[in-house]
């Protein structure tokens, strides 16, 4: 881990996921969540960066879950927000009709 520059309570962590692409991802200090990370591909010879923000953070099943997560890709902001997140529950088949 290696300080992260511009806020002095996260951390940043590096990884190499494969040979075009880089990851970064950044953790607050104080309570150890996944703040923000970023992927830089190669494709055709331009780099290409997506950060990834992670907020509001909320206590599912004992499990701190994101409840909101915006996806910045150049110019392009998209902020996926959850209500509700729920494990193992039981559909009925007539619900994907």
């Amino acid at each position: 881990f290696h300080p992260h520059p511009a806020n002095p309570d996260a951390q940043e962590s590096r990884g190499l996921g494969d040979v075009y692409k880089r990851q970064l991802k950044y953790y607050d200090v104080n309570t150890g969540l996944l703040e923000r990370s970023e992927e830089t591909m190669e494709v055709e010879g331009n780099s290409i960066t997506t950060t990834r923000k992670f907020s509001d953070y909320k206590d599912v099943d004992g499990i701190l879950y994101p409840f909101k997560t915006e996806i910045i890709n150049g110019m392009q902001t998209i902020t996926i927000e959850f209500d509700e997140i729920k494990f193992n529950e039981v559909f009925d088949e007539n619900d994907f009709n």
